[in-house]
């Protein structure tokens, strides 16, 4: 079994690309600390844990870094600033796992205005200590792109 764990603001659709993928109901109300789901893709069992963005939970989020094999790291494509904040969550992330940690990053709410352009993408990358292996844009909203991601969530567990 393996430990992935979704990171990113407050409101960027982290659950929401779970509960979309699983085929049920899309949360209207922020995850309180921290929420598991076990999730099965392509026959492979894996736990993701989706840790709040509310900046209030900062303090006690390191043990929950701590053992994963994979992060996704989630922004929302509809706001610039949570783009901006992915670099401190990928310091919080090296700060616990440093240079072996590798990540998915996830542009999210591709359905609504679109405010961040590709160039703007690269340079935060280019700013990302951890080893981010795959940048993939999804709608949690409409499910485009989510199968795709736990498809390649499941493939960059096996590497």
């Amino acid at each position: 079994m393996s430990k992935i764990v979704l990171i990113g603001d407050n409101a960027v659709g982290k659950t929401s690309l779970i509960m979309k993928y699983l085929g049920r109901e899309i949360p209207n109300k922020p995850t309180i600390g921290i929420e598991l789901h076990n999730i099965e893709v392509q026959g492979k069992r894996i736990i993701a844990w989706d840790l709040s963005g509310q900046k209030k939970f900062f303090p006690v989020l390191n043990p929950y870094l701590k053992g994963a094999d994979l992060y996704v790291l989630v922004f929302d494509l509809s706001r610039p600033k949570t783009l901006e904040s992915i670099i401190k969550w990928s310091e919080i992330v090296y700060s616990v796992a440093g240079n072996k940690a590798k990540a998915v990053l996830v542009g999210n709410k591709k359905d609504l205005s679109r405010k961040i352009d590709h160039e703007t993408i690269e340079r935060i990358l280019s700013k990302i200590k951890i080893n981010v292996v795959k940048y993939i844009e999804t709608s949690a909203l409409t499910g485009e792109n989510v199968k795709e991601l736990f498809i390649d969530i499941e493939k960059y567990l096996k590497q």
